[in-house]
Formats: structure tokens, sequence, C-alpha cells
């Protein structure tokens, strides 16, 4: 069986026939970290930034981060490693006191009679 495709047609909430954000709505087209809008201001910087700071620049800059990790400055080393390395995970912790167990308390009410 070959299931008909629904128009994209923007009905009065807002959405599309899908169920979508239609054209006109505010968290429609123009919404969300990937929409054109952002992608296209996205690329203006990124060409604004390499027009801005050339590649002999930022090397010039990364030798300088590297000579200062080398003598021991610990951001300059932090900023090198989450360079090349990548950032590390947050870790989270979830245990109670000296990392034993959670203790719960449950305090039941028994309901009151009518």
């Amino acid at each position: 069986m070959v299931k008909a495709k629904q128009p994209n047609k923007t009905v009065d909430n807002g959405r599309k026939a899908n169920g979508q954000f239609g054209a006109g709505n505010d968290f429609g087209e123009r919404s969300g970290p990937y929409s054109k809008q952002d992608r296209e201001w996205k690329r203006q910087a990124e060409e604004a930034m390499r027009r801005a700071v050339p590649v002999e620049r930022l090397e010039r800059i990364m030798d300088v981060m590297a000579q200062k990790a080398e003598d021991g400055n610990a951001e300059a080393a932090k900023f090198i490693a989450d360079r090349l390395l990548g950032k590390a995970p947050q870790q989270l912790n979830v245990g109670g006191a000296d990392g034993g167990p959670l203790e719960l308390t449950v305090n039941v009410t028994p309901p009151k009679n009518k």
C-alpha cells in the first residue's frame, strides 16, 4: 500500500498538516540552532575572522601559547590541549556523602477518613 504524501499547507495553529511548524510561525522556519539565518550568520562571521586573522598570524599566536605552556603556564597548556584533544567531558557524580549511596527518606501520611 502506497501512502499518499500530505501537502505542507499551514493550518490555523501555525503548524503544517504533518505537525511541523509552518511558515509564519515564530518557532518555525527561522528558529533553532541550525536555521538558515543562523547558518548564514555563522558563515559570515567565520569569513570575517579568516580575513582578520590570517593563518600566519594564528601560527604565531600558537607559537606564543606553546612557549607559555612549556614555561609552566597551566592556562596555556589547557588551551592547547583543549584544541588538540578536545575538551574533557563533564563528569557528574551522583551519590551520597563521601561517595556513598544516596539516602532516600519517604514520609507517608495516611489519608484522612471522611
